[in-house]
């Protein structure tokens, strides 16, 4: 029988590990931060679990990939980017690996860390909306303090780790996150991991403070994850009676949601205009000649994602800006997280990826005897259409969950 760490220890890395995805301040966006983490995850596994690594497979196929991809590209990967990026990747493998391995009980300390992240959002938020000068001014002297852990964008972001300010998005709450599509999408994934690891079926106030904080967060995607969740919650409840009375309130509900202009009035607009090859073009061309970053919506990027796409399916263009973007999308910062994924690994990284969450996905419905686990899959799927989280340090911890033996 194995020795586990502390419970804090195991919570600091159930932590970083969330806020490393969220990308919360500059601090965790820091690759120093990253392998310390990596450093200290290995050698608790080291002391306390042992074993083989049960990924070496995993690790053997990405390195012949990577060398296929820069030897199809003829780059050299002690070039300093292509080092950097791919060390880097290893980098989040093993972390997310060793995490997953090292901390017990690892879904019910990931829910509680996001739940309470999530419930002090959630007056931050109400602050916002009512004198947001206030937060700005406070996170604009936490930076002076401590420029390393806390971020400043001019006079239109903020960030204090566990809140960001963002006046492009003044109506909604970013959290802990650096916007709020990426907030909606960790909360809903918090919510569908929840309800899979919730014993009894009762509506708690975790459940609550999930619902709401994801209903401020304005995003569709996140709605749409929100109604997915309900419709797990729903065909769990192995209660005829009850299963009645949800389907008449979660249909109409979710009707009503998706009809909101907000909602549904995002989603054509969106998809007329930025499907337009000529008006993705030019709003490229654009940023270029202004020396930024062109962002375009999810449905562009997912057409500028399949003309790379095409052009290597197999194993795809892999992760650096030498190799994974065409010419003409070298000023593009991708938004559609699916299409994202299947360019940069291509068909076969893409399949494995969703192979191994999958088995996660369905051992962890196994051991809480839940049924359904493809919503849960569904849902994943759903919400990292528009974002790029699936990359994420969070989300490859999971994807190793089946490694772990209970």
């Amino acid at each position: 029988m194995f020795i586990s760490p502390s419970q804090k220890t195991q919570y600091f890395l159930v932590t970083s590990l969330v806020l490393i995805s969220a990308r919360a301040s500059v601090l965790f966006a820091n690759k120093v931060f990253l392998i310390s983490l990596l450093v200290i995850s290995m050698y608790l596994y080291t002391k306390y679990k042992k074993g083989p690594i049960r990924i070496r497979y995993i690790l053997i196929y990405y390195f012949f990939w990577l060398s296929a991809v820069l030897f199809k590209f003829n780059t050299s990967i002690l070039s300093p980017d292509q080092f950097i990026t791919y060390s880097g990747f290893y980098t989040v493998i093993l972390a997310s690996y060793f995490i997953i391995m090292t901390v017990d009980d690892f879904f019910n300390k990931l829910v509680k860390v996001i739940y309470i992240l999530s419930l002090i959002s959630l007056p931050l938020y109400v602050l916002q909306l009512l004198i947001p000068n206030i937060l700005f001014d406070i996170n604009n002297i936490l930076y002076k303090i401590s420029p390393s852990f806390f971020s400043i964008g001019g006079d239109s972001y903020s960030n204090s780790i566990v809140f960001t300010i963002y006046k492009r998005h003044i109506l909604r709450n970013c959290g802990f996150s650096w916007e709020p599509g990426a907030f909606g999408f960790l909360l809903t994934l918090s919510l569908l991991i929840y309800l899979t690891i919730k014993k009894d079926k009762k509506i708690d106030k975790t459940i609550v403070v999930l619902v709401i904080a994801i209903i401020t967060t304005l995003s569709t995607t996140a709605y749409i994850g929100l109604m997915i969740s309900m419709i797990y919650y729903y065909f769990n409840l192995n209660n005829t009676k009850k299963n009645i009375i949800y389907f008449i309130v979660y249909v109409p509900a979710f009707i009503i949601i998706i009809n909101q202009p907000f909602v549904y009035d995002k989603i054509e607009n969106t998809y007329d205009i930025e499907t337009n090859d000529l008006q993705v073009t030019r709003m490229r061309n654009f940023s270029s000649s202004q020396g930024e970053m062109y962002t375009p919506s999810r449905f562009a990027s997912l057409i500028i994602d399949y003309r790379d796409f095409v052009k290597d399916p197999i194993l795809g263009r892999g992760l650096n800006k030498e190799t994974r973007f065409s010419s003409e999308s070298e000023n593009v910062n991708f938004a559609n997280g699916l299409s994202n994924l299947l360019v940069k690994f291509g068909i076969i990284g893409f399949l494995l990826y969703f192979y191994f969450l999958s088995k996660s996905i369905k051992k962890l419905s196994i051991e809480y005897d839940k049924k359904y686990y493809f919503i849960i899959l569904m849902g994943i799927i759903a919400i990292g259409f528009s974002e790029p989280l699936l990359e994420s340090p969070l989300l490859f911890s999971i994807q190793y969950y089946f490694f772990k033996k209970r």
